[in-house]
């Protein structure tokens, strides 16, 4: 069964077993910052799930993960996170950040929650994802139009990237990669496949690397996959793009976050000259 996220609103309305170390991080404060409980969620999707109590104090946002009796308090400064990935198979989601904690650790956490309680993660997903000082709302619709072209080859991406979009963001490129897939063998008329990679989208604004991508894990009528991953890496923390030959027919692209981070795509080597225009203008962006 999915549990649902709530709002704190009071110290009263903490859980106990978190009070001490929520406490900890208020100090002499009586104002109650933006708060929100992150349950346990029993889905077949669900990995090593754990409650969580999030919250964000002076441009910080603090995990207090439940292990157990104890509190294990984790604490990542928002300009310090180098990535924000959000997914949902049906009503089951996720977001995960990586990025250099206050103590100076290269880590990344998952946090798991009912779709439909959404919007109150939404609050801390804009401080990871500010919008430009100058934003001017008229222009989204403008710059969510460069999708309109991905309307036959897949609605649902084109409909993700308009949606990923903050208001105030320009669109500098974009370039989509259908799935690939190797027969393997045909049974009476019906033929079997393996992925070799699936379908995915890659956005370059003037803020940030957009990332939209199926799910291995979701699986749906026909083949067909429900929901989606999105990724989003600001330009700041993109330290270099490569291009390199993984095998005959496959590019192997990398995004460089960090000498210990990095985010990996596959291209049909039929899209080379996509891949590499991909590349020459991120590679503009971060001279």
């Amino acid at each position: 069964m999915m549990s649902w996220a709530k709002v704190i609103d009071s110290f009263e309305n903490v859980p106990e077993i978190y009070k001490t170390s929520y406490r900890a991080l208020l100090g002499d404060s009586v104002v109650v910052p933006y708060t929100v409980l992150a349950p346990i969620q029993d889905s077949p999707w669900s990995g090593k799930a754990k409650e969580r109590l999030l919250c964000e104090i002076n441009d910080t946002f603090y995990v207090l993960e439940r292990t157990g009796a104890k509190i294990i308090t984790t604490a990542y400064r928002y300009q310090d996170i180098d990535s924000l990935e959000l997914g949902n198979i049906l009503i089951y989601s996720w977001f995960s950040i990586s990025g250099m904690t206050n103590t100076g650790i290269e880590t990344a956490l998952t946090v798991e929650f009912n779709e439909a309680t959404l919007r109150h993660f939404e609050p801390f997903f804009g401080k990871m994802r500010p919008a430009p000082a100058d934003s001017d709302l008229s222009r989204l619709k403008v710059e969510q139009a460069k999708f309109d072209h991905l309307s036959t080859e897949n609605f649902k991406f084109m409909n993700f990237a308009r949606a990923s979009l903050v208001p105030g963001e320009r669109v500098i490129h974009s370039c989509y990669q259908p799935p690939k897939r190797q027969n393997l063998m045909t049974v009476l008329g019906r033929s079997f496949y393996r992925n070799i990679f699936l379908a995915h989208l890659t956005v370059l604004t003037d803020q940030e690397v957009i990332l939209i991508s199926d799910n291995e894990r979701a699986i749906g009528n026909k083949g067909n996959r429900y929901g989606g991953v999105r990724r989003y890496i600001p330009l700041r923390s993109l330290a270099s793009v490569a291009i390199e030959e993984h095998s005959k027919d496959l590019l192997r692209f990398t995004f460089q976050l960090s000498p210990n981070s990095q985010v990996i795509r596959f291209f049909d080597s039929a899209n080379l000259v996509q891949a590499e225009t991909l590349k020459k203008v991120i590679d503009s962006l971060l001279a």
